[in-house]
C-alpha cells in the first residue's frame, strides 16, 4: 500500500502568535499610609501599627495589579485609621477634662 501513491492524511498545525494588549490602566488603591503613620505616631500605638501593615500590604497588592486585594487591604487600613484616630481623640478628651476637673478641684 506504501507504492500506490496515496498519500497519508497529515495533519496540518497552525500556529498563530499575537502580541500581548496593552494592560488597561487602574487607578491605584488609596493606601492611607501617611494617615497610618500619623495615628501609630499621635494617636493609638497598637491600631495605629495594625493600620501601617495593611497600608503596606495594599501599596504591595497594587504594584502587583491585584486591585482586589489592594481594595481589601485599602478597606482595613482605612477602618484602622478611623478606629485610631477616633481613639486618640476621646483619650485627648478625657485627658484635657481630667486636667480641668483635678486642677478645679485641687483650688
Amino acid at each position: 500500500m506504501e507504492g500506490d501513491g496515496k498519500k497519508m492524511y497529515q495533519p496540518t498545525v497552525n500556529v498563530v502568535t499575537m502580541q500581548p494588549g496593552p494592560v488597561p490602566h487602574q487607578p491605584p488603591q488609596k493606601d492611607y499610609l501617611v494617615w497610618s503613620i500619623v495615628n501609630l505616631i499621635c494617636c493609638c500605638l497598637p491600631l495605629g501599627l495594625a493600620a501601617v501593615i495593611f497600608s503596606v500590604k495594599s501599596r504591595d497588592a497594587t504594584q502587583r495589579n491585584n486591585v482586589e486585594l489592594a481594595a481589601k487591604h485599602s478597606g482595613t487600613a482605612y477602618g484602622l485609621n478611623i478606629a485610631a484616630t477616633m481613639t486618640g481623640v476621646i483619650f485627648l478628651i478625657a485627658a484635657i477634662y481630667i486636667n480641668l476637673t483635678n486642677s478645679y478641684f485641687s483650688s
